[in-house]
C-alpha cells in the first residue's frame, strides 16, 4: 500500500502496528515518554542518575523517533525489515543507554 500519499492515521493503524520496526518505535516512544515524565516526577538526588541526564529532552525524542520511523521505512515502502529495525532500536536506545556508556568510557 502506498502509504506516502494517505493520511497519518493510516500510518498509525497499519505499519505502526503491524511491522517489527513500527512495534520498537512504539515501545521506545512510550518508555522514553515515561522516563520525561518520571523526571519532573522524582525527587532531585534520583533525577541525578545517568538514566535522566536527557531530562525533557526525552519528552521530544518519541516525537523525533517517530519521524526517524517514517523516514526509514519509506524506503522499504513500509513493509517489514530488519535493517530499518535495527536503526529504530539504535536510535530509540540511544537518550536511554548513551548516559551510561559515555559515563563507562570517562
Amino acid at each position: 500500500m502506498d502509504y506516502a500519499h494517505l493520511p497519518v492515521s493510516a500510518v498509525l493503524r497499519g505499519p505502526l502496528l503491524h511491522t517489527p520496526q513500527g512495534i520498537l518505535c512504539v515501545i521506545f516512544c512510550v518508555l522514553e515518554f515515561v522516563t520525561g515524565i518520571a523526571y519532573f516526577l522524582v525527587p532531585a538526588e534520583i533525577a541525578a542518575w545517568p538514566l535522566f541526564r536527557g531530562g525533557p529532552a526525552l519528552l521530544i525524542w518519541p516525537v523525533a523517533l517517530f519521524g526517524g520511523f517514517c523516514r526509514v521505512s519509506y524506503h522499504d515502502d513500509f513493509k517489514p525489515s530488519i535493517l530499518a529495525s535495527i536503526v529504530i532500536a539504535v536510535a530509540g536506545a540511544l537518550p536511554l543507554a548513551g548516559p551510561y556508556v559515555l559515563q563507562s568510557v570517562a
